[in-house]
Protein backbone atom coordinates (compact mmCIF):
# COMPACT_ATOMS: atom_id res chain seq x y z
CA UNK A 1 0.00 0.00 0.00
CA UNK A 2 2.99 2.29 -0.19
CA UNK A 3 1.75 3.69 -3.50
CA UNK A 4 -1.10 5.40 -1.63
CA UNK A 5 1.48 7.57 0.08
CA UNK A 6 2.31 9.25 -3.23
CA UNK A 7 -1.17 10.74 -3.39
CA UNK A 8 -0.76 12.00 0.18
CA UNK A 9 2.54 13.76 -0.53
CA UNK A 10 1.00 17.23 -0.99
CA UNK A 11 -0.82 16.84 2.34
CA UNK A 12 2.29 15.53 4.09
CA UNK A 13 4.32 18.42 2.79
CA UNK A 14 1.93 21.08 4.05
CA UNK A 15 1.27 19.33 7.35
CA UNK A 16 4.97 19.00 8.18
CA UNK A 17 5.84 22.65 8.69
CA UNK A 18 8.61 22.97 11.25
CA UNK A 19 7.54 21.10 14.36
CA UNK A 20 9.78 21.76 17.37
CA UNK A 21 8.54 21.16 20.91
CA UNK A 22 11.21 23.64 22.03
CA UNK A 23 9.77 26.33 19.78
CA UNK A 24 11.04 28.99 22.21
CA UNK A 25 14.61 27.89 21.33
CA UNK A 26 14.06 28.11 17.57
CA UNK A 27 13.39 31.85 17.06
CA UNK A 28 13.95 32.04 13.29
CA UNK A 29 11.29 29.38 12.62
CA UNK A 30 8.95 30.75 15.28
CA UNK A 31 8.51 34.33 14.05
CA UNK A 32 10.48 36.47 11.55
CA UNK A 33 10.28 39.36 14.04
CA UNK A 34 12.29 37.25 16.51
CA UNK A 35 15.33 37.80 14.28
CA UNK A 36 17.73 39.74 16.48
CA UNK A 37 15.13 40.26 19.21
CA UNK A 38 17.59 39.68 22.07
CA UNK A 39 20.27 41.56 24.00
CA UNK A 40 23.54 40.72 22.32
CA UNK A 41 25.69 41.23 19.25
CA UNK A 42 25.10 37.99 17.34
CA UNK A 43 24.03 34.42 17.97
CA UNK A 44 24.15 30.94 16.45
CA UNK A 45 21.40 28.37 17.00
CA UNK A 46 21.04 24.66 16.28
CA UNK A 47 18.04 22.34 16.77
CA UNK A 48 17.66 18.59 16.28
CA UNK A 49 14.51 16.51 16.58
CA UNK A 50 13.86 12.79 16.04
CA UNK A 51 10.21 11.70 16.20
CA UNK A 52 8.40 8.34 16.08
CA UNK A 53 11.52 6.18 15.82
CA UNK A 54 9.41 3.29 17.16
CA UNK A 55 7.12 3.40 14.10
CA UNK A 56 8.91 2.49 10.86
CA UNK A 57 11.17 5.29 9.60
CA UNK A 58 11.58 8.19 12.07
CA UNK A 59 10.86 11.84 11.29
CA UNK A 60 14.00 13.92 11.78
CA UNK A 61 14.44 17.69 11.63
CA UNK A 62 17.70 19.65 11.83
CA UNK A 63 18.03 23.43 11.72
CA UNK A 64 21.04 25.74 11.82
CA UNK A 65 20.60 29.50 12.09
CA UNK A 66 22.53 32.74 12.59
CA UNK A 67 21.45 36.35 13.17
CA UNK A 68 23.32 39.60 13.67
CA UNK A 69 22.58 43.06 15.03
CA UNK A 70 23.14 46.38 13.27
CA UNK A 71 22.61 49.19 15.78
CA UNK A 72 21.29 52.52 14.51
CA UNK A 73 22.97 55.85 15.50
CA UNK A 74 20.76 56.24 18.60
CA UNK A 75 22.20 52.88 19.81
CA UNK A 76 18.73 51.73 20.90
CA UNK A 77 16.85 50.92 17.71
CA UNK A 78 18.38 48.28 15.48
CA UNK A 79 18.04 46.32 12.26
CA UNK A 80 18.75 42.60 12.39
CA UNK A 81 19.53 40.09 9.66
CA UNK A 82 19.27 36.33 9.91
CA UNK A 83 19.81 33.17 7.89
CA UNK A 84 18.47 29.70 8.63
CA UNK A 85 18.80 26.30 6.96
CA UNK A 86 16.34 23.51 7.77
CA UNK A 87 16.47 19.85 6.71
CA UNK A 88 13.45 17.65 7.38
CA UNK A 89 13.06 13.94 6.54
CA UNK A 90 9.88 11.94 7.09
CA UNK A 91 8.41 8.53 6.39
CA UNK A 92 9.36 5.41 4.45
CA UNK A 93 9.57 7.41 1.22
CA UNK A 94 12.18 9.66 2.85
CA UNK A 95 10.26 12.78 1.96
CA UNK A 96 13.01 15.39 2.30
CA UNK A 97 12.51 19.12 2.65
CA UNK A 98 15.35 21.64 2.50
CA UNK A 99 14.71 25.29 3.37
CA UNK A 100 17.02 28.29 3.13
CA UNK A 101 15.39 31.43 4.53
CA UNK A 102 16.73 34.96 4.96
CA UNK A 103 15.05 37.34 7.40
CA UNK A 104 15.25 41.04 8.19
CA UNK A 105 13.75 42.70 11.26
CA UNK A 106 13.43 46.21 12.66
CA UNK A 107 13.30 46.79 16.43
CA UNK A 108 12.01 50.07 17.86
CA UNK A 109 12.70 50.67 21.55
CA UNK A 110 10.57 53.08 23.57
CA UNK A 111 11.52 53.24 27.26
CA UNK A 112 11.37 49.61 28.40
CA UNK A 113 9.23 48.42 25.48
CA UNK A 114 10.43 47.01 22.15
CA UNK A 115 8.22 46.61 19.08
CA UNK A 116 9.59 44.44 16.26
CA UNK A 117 8.60 43.70 12.68
CA UNK A 118 10.20 41.03 10.53
CA UNK A 119 10.06 39.77 6.96
CA UNK A 120 11.41 36.40 5.86
CA UNK A 121 11.77 34.83 2.45
CA UNK A 122 13.62 32.00 0.81
CA UNK A 123 13.71 28.92 -1.33
CA UNK A 124 12.27 25.49 -0.47
CA UNK A 125 12.84 22.18 -2.23
CA UNK A 126 11.09 18.89 -1.51
CA UNK A 127 11.89 15.45 -2.88
CA UNK A 128 11.21 11.80 -2.10
CA UNK A 129 12.84 8.47 -2.80
CA UNK A 130 11.17 5.79 -4.95
CA UNK A 131 13.29 2.99 -3.45
CA UNK A 132 10.39 1.81 -1.27
CA UNK A 133 7.63 2.86 -3.66
CA UNK A 134 5.26 0.37 -5.34
CA UNK A 135 2.69 1.49 -7.92
CA UNK A 136 -0.51 -0.35 -8.93
CA UNK A 137 0.88 -1.72 -12.21
CA UNK A 138 3.89 -3.19 -10.39
CA UNK A 139 1.70 -5.94 -8.96
CA UNK A 140 3.05 -9.32 -10.04
CA UNK A 141 0.66 -12.29 -9.98
CA UNK A 142 1.37 -14.76 -7.18
CA UNK A 143 4.28 -12.61 -6.05
CA UNK A 144 2.90 -9.26 -4.89
CA UNK A 145 4.33 -5.79 -5.44
CA UNK A 146 7.74 -5.61 -7.11
CA UNK A 147 9.30 -2.16 -7.02
CA UNK A 148 11.75 -3.21 -9.74
CA UNK A 149 8.97 -4.10 -12.19
CA UNK A 150 8.41 -1.58 -15.03
CA UNK A 151 5.67 1.00 -14.61
CA UNK A 152 3.71 3.14 -17.06
CA UNK A 153 3.07 5.85 -14.47
CA UNK A 154 5.62 8.54 -15.32
CA UNK A 155 3.53 11.57 -14.35
CA UNK A 156 4.65 11.68 -10.74
CA UNK A 157 7.56 14.03 -10.26
CA UNK A 158 10.16 13.41 -7.59
CA UNK A 159 10.99 17.02 -6.73
CA UNK A 160 9.11 20.24 -6.06
CA UNK A 161 10.56 23.69 -5.42
CA UNK A 162 9.07 27.09 -4.63
CA UNK A 163 9.65 30.44 -2.97
CA UNK A 164 8.11 31.19 0.43
CA UNK A 165 7.45 34.51 2.20
CA UNK A 166 6.64 35.00 5.90
CA UNK A 167 5.91 38.05 8.08
CA UNK A 168 5.83 38.60 11.83
CA UNK A 169 5.48 41.16 14.63
CA UNK A 170 6.52 40.99 18.29
CA UNK A 171 6.25 43.10 21.42
CA UNK A 172 8.22 42.74 24.63
CA UNK A 173 8.79 44.80 27.74
CA UNK A 174 10.07 44.70 31.30
CA UNK A 175 7.65 45.20 34.20
CA UNK A 176 9.34 44.92 37.58
CA UNK A 177 9.55 41.12 38.05
CA UNK A 178 7.86 40.23 34.73
CA UNK A 179 9.44 40.14 31.25
CA UNK A 180 6.67 39.24 28.73
CA UNK A 181 6.94 38.68 24.97
CA UNK A 182 3.98 38.39 22.57
CA UNK A 183 4.13 37.77 18.84
CA UNK A 184 2.08 36.88 15.78
CA UNK A 185 3.36 35.54 12.48
CA UNK A 186 1.87 34.78 9.06
CA UNK A 187 3.49 32.05 6.97
CA UNK A 188 3.11 31.31 3.22
CA UNK A 189 1.98 34.87 2.43
CA UNK A 190 2.60 34.31 -1.27
CA UNK A 191 0.49 31.08 -1.36
CA UNK A 192 3.27 29.00 -2.99
CA UNK A 193 2.24 26.09 -5.18
CA UNK A 194 3.63 22.87 -3.71
CA UNK A 195 3.05 19.93 -6.03
CA UNK A 196 4.73 16.77 -7.29
CA UNK A 197 2.11 16.17 -9.98
CA UNK A 198 1.89 19.54 -11.73
CA UNK A 199 -1.55 20.29 -10.29
CA UNK A 200 -2.77 23.29 -8.30
CA UNK A 201 -1.86 22.75 -4.63
CA UNK A 202 -1.29 26.15 -3.03
CA UNK A 203 -0.19 26.20 0.58
CA UNK A 204 -2.77 27.94 2.78
CA UNK A 205 -1.89 30.85 5.03
CA UNK A 206 -0.70 29.67 8.44
CA UNK A 207 -1.11 31.95 11.46
CA UNK A 208 1.05 31.45 14.55
CA UNK A 209 0.62 33.20 17.90
CA UNK A 210 3.32 32.95 20.54
CA UNK A 211 3.59 34.31 24.06
CA UNK A 212 6.12 33.84 26.79
CA UNK A 213 7.34 35.50 29.95
CA UNK A 214 10.03 35.28 32.56
CA UNK A 215 8.67 35.92 36.04
CA UNK A 216 11.19 36.38 38.85
CA UNK A 217 9.78 34.80 41.98
CA UNK A 218 12.90 35.94 43.83
CA UNK A 219 16.57 36.55 43.11
CA UNK A 220 17.05 32.78 43.01
CA UNK A 221 13.88 31.32 41.48
CA UNK A 222 11.88 32.14 38.34
CA UNK A 223 9.07 30.81 36.16
CA UNK A 224 9.29 30.73 32.37
CA UNK A 225 5.87 29.89 30.79
CA UNK A 226 5.46 29.67 26.99
CA UNK A 227 2.58 29.27 24.55
CA UNK A 228 2.45 28.59 20.82
CA UNK A 229 -0.81 28.34 18.88
CA UNK A 230 -0.94 28.06 15.13
CA UNK A 231 -3.75 27.41 12.67
CA UNK A 232 -3.75 26.26 9.06
CA UNK A 233 -7.24 26.23 7.48
CA UNK A 234 -9.22 23.99 9.87
CA UNK A 235 -6.18 22.38 11.50
CA UNK A 236 -4.73 23.86 14.67
CA UNK A 237 -2.10 22.95 17.22
CA UNK A 238 -1.19 24.30 20.64
CA UNK A 239 1.93 23.82 22.76
CA UNK A 240 1.74 25.25 26.26
CA UNK A 241 3.71 24.78 29.45
CA UNK A 242 6.22 26.30 31.83
CA UNK A 243 9.73 25.90 33.18
CA UNK A 244 10.70 26.35 36.80
CA UNK A 245 14.16 27.90 36.97
CA UNK A 246 16.91 28.28 39.54
CA UNK A 247 19.61 30.95 39.29
CA UNK A 248 22.86 29.47 40.57
CA UNK A 249 25.61 31.28 42.48
CA UNK A 250 28.90 31.87 40.68
CA UNK A 251 30.64 28.55 40.07
CA UNK A 252 33.64 27.12 38.23
CA UNK A 253 31.37 25.39 35.69
CA UNK A 254 29.94 28.81 34.67
CA UNK A 255 26.38 27.48 34.94
CA UNK A 256 24.16 30.54 35.38
CA UNK A 257 20.81 28.78 35.73
CA UNK A 258 18.99 25.49 35.26
CA UNK A 259 15.28 24.98 34.54
CA UNK A 260 12.82 22.16 33.99
CA UNK A 261 9.10 21.72 33.43
CA UNK A 262 6.21 20.03 31.59
CA UNK A 263 4.51 21.07 28.33
CA UNK A 264 1.33 19.92 26.62
CA UNK A 265 0.86 19.55 22.86
CA UNK A 266 -2.49 19.04 21.16
CA UNK A 267 -5.11 21.28 19.63
CA UNK A 268 -6.91 23.99 21.56
CA UNK A 269 -8.93 21.33 23.38
CA UNK A 270 -7.01 19.50 26.11
CA UNK A 271 -9.12 16.37 25.49
CA UNK A 272 -7.30 15.82 22.17
CA UNK A 273 -3.79 15.66 23.61
CA UNK A 274 -0.99 14.51 21.33
CA UNK A 275 1.95 14.50 23.73
CA UNK A 276 3.24 15.48 27.14
CA UNK A 277 6.68 17.09 26.84
CA UNK A 278 9.28 17.02 29.59
CA UNK A 279 11.81 19.83 29.02
CA UNK A 280 15.14 20.68 30.66
CA UNK A 281 17.38 23.68 30.05
CA UNK A 282 20.48 25.48 31.31
CA UNK A 283 22.82 28.37 30.52
CA UNK A 284 26.49 27.35 30.45
CA UNK A 285 29.28 29.68 29.26
CA UNK A 286 26.73 31.86 27.40
CA UNK A 287 25.28 28.75 25.73
CA UNK A 288 21.54 28.15 26.22
CA UNK A 289 21.09 24.39 25.95
CA UNK A 290 17.86 22.41 26.06
CA UNK A 291 16.72 18.81 25.89
CA UNK A 292 13.16 17.56 25.79
CA UNK A 293 11.28 14.31 25.31
CA UNK A 294 7.74 13.84 23.98
CA UNK A 295 5.63 11.18 25.66
CA UNK A 296 3.00 10.21 23.11
CA UNK A 297 -0.53 10.04 24.56
CA UNK A 298 -2.58 10.12 21.33
CA UNK A 299 -4.24 7.19 19.58
CA UNK A 300 -0.83 6.31 18.14
CA UNK A 301 0.51 5.44 21.60
CA UNK A 302 -0.23 1.71 21.10
CA UNK A 303 2.18 1.58 18.17
CA UNK A 304 4.74 3.97 19.64
CA UNK A 305 4.56 2.51 23.16
CA UNK A 306 4.19 6.14 24.34
CA UNK A 307 7.50 7.07 22.73
CA UNK A 308 7.24 10.33 20.80
CA UNK A 309 10.43 12.23 20.07
CA UNK A 310 13.65 13.50 21.56
CA UNK A 311 14.86 17.01 20.86
CA UNK A 312 18.05 18.99 21.48
CA UNK A 313 18.69 22.73 21.14
CA UNK A 314 21.69 24.97 21.63
CA UNK A 315 22.05 28.75 21.23
CA UNK A 316 25.25 30.74 21.66
CA UNK A 317 24.79 34.48 22.15
CA UNK A 318 27.70 36.90 21.82
CA UNK A 319 27.31 39.57 24.47
CA UNK A 320 26.46 43.12 23.42
CA UNK A 321 29.53 45.20 22.60
CA UNK A 322 27.79 48.61 22.68
CA UNK A 323 27.15 49.76 26.24
CA UNK A 324 23.67 51.11 26.89
CA UNK A 325 23.75 54.74 27.96
CA UNK A 326 21.87 55.71 31.11
CA UNK A 327 20.94 59.31 31.95
CA UNK A 328 21.04 60.13 35.67
CA UNK A 329 18.47 62.74 36.84
CA UNK A 330 20.80 65.12 38.70
CA UNK A 331 21.68 68.82 38.59
CA UNK A 332 24.62 69.99 36.51
CA UNK A 333 27.61 70.74 38.72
Amino acid sequence: MLFITVFLLPWLGSAQDIHFSQFYNSPLTLNPAATGNYDGNWRVMNNFRSQWAAVSAPYTTISLGYDHQFYLPNEKDKISAGLIFVNDKSGDLTLTSNKILVSLAFHKKVNKQTVSFGLQGGFITKAYSTANLSLPDQWVFKQGFDSNAPTSDTKIGQQASFMDINFGAQWKTTMDKLEPTVGIALFHLNSPNETFMGNDNKLPLRMAFNAGAKYHLSDKYFLYPNLLFHQDKKVNEMVIGTHFGINLPKNNAEIKYVMFGPYFRGNRFVSSADAIVIALGANIYDFDVGISYDINVSGLKTATQNRGGIEFSIIYTKLRVILEKITLPCDRM
